[in-house]
């Protein structure tokens, strides 16, 4: 049953509460602890990207820019592949920033740590990363993994592949396939009426 509703009142009333207060100043707590954790690990990774020209108070700086830093793709490569226990924020990071169609270089090492790192998070980081550094070329290689259930939720990433990748016929093959694996069911699914309304909203093909 969905929760009811929060007046104004209410939420006022319970923003004074000793209780609630508390709680939130625990969280605000945890939040500045964890981040401040997270930039002192940080540190090898950012040195090594001033080195290149990068100089940017955390990882995710490199997600969240509109420009191209090929650069920063070896540092970013050297740093997660390392043997170096890294948050997995900034894992996460790091593999966020490696995303991009600029770096397919960095497809071997992020395919092996696919198989490697479990948090999920980081794993979810690496699959998006998978799809931008792999292209059309990896096409089989992506549908192993897609298809590998041990490898775990993550794996729904990559239906927005197939999506840009496949044919209409093979896309339509393979999301009534992935409904049968209990974790990608539900987006293949969406994606399946979503066709399926498309295709009638557009009517036969007209002489």
């Amino acid at each position: 049953m969905a929760g009811r509703h929060i007046s104004e009142d209410e939420l006022n009333a319970l923003q004074n509460e000793p209780d609630w207060r508390a709680a939130r100043q625990a969280e605000d707590d945890e939040r500045q602890r964890q981040a401040a954790a997270d930039r002192k690990a940080s540190e090898p990774i950012l040195d090594s990207l001033r080195e290149v020209g990068w100089d940017v108070d955390s990882v995710w700086d490199l997600v969240n820019t509109p420009l191209n830093y090929p650069e920063a793709v070896p540092v970013l490569m050297r740093h997660i592949g390392s043997n170096r226990k890294y948050p997995d924020s900034v894992l996460e990071g790091m593999a966020r920033a490696l995303a991009v169609p600029f770096a397919p270089e960095a497809y071997p090492l992020l395919r092996n740590l696919y198989f490697q790192l479990e948090a999920k998070g980081v794993r979810d980081g690496i699959a998006l990363a998978l799809q931008q550094t792999g292209g059309a070329e990896k096409y089989d290689e992506i549908l192993e993994l897609t298809r590998d259930r041990a490898l775990g939720p993550s794996r729904v990433l990559f239906i927005s592949y197939f999506r840009e990748h496949a044919s209409p016929e093979e896309l339509e093959s393979l999301l009534r396939e992935f409904q049968t694996d209990p974790e990608l069911e539900p987006e293949a699914t969406y994606w399946l009426k979503k066709r399926s309304k498309s295709k009638r909203s557009s009517g036969p093909p007209k002489d």
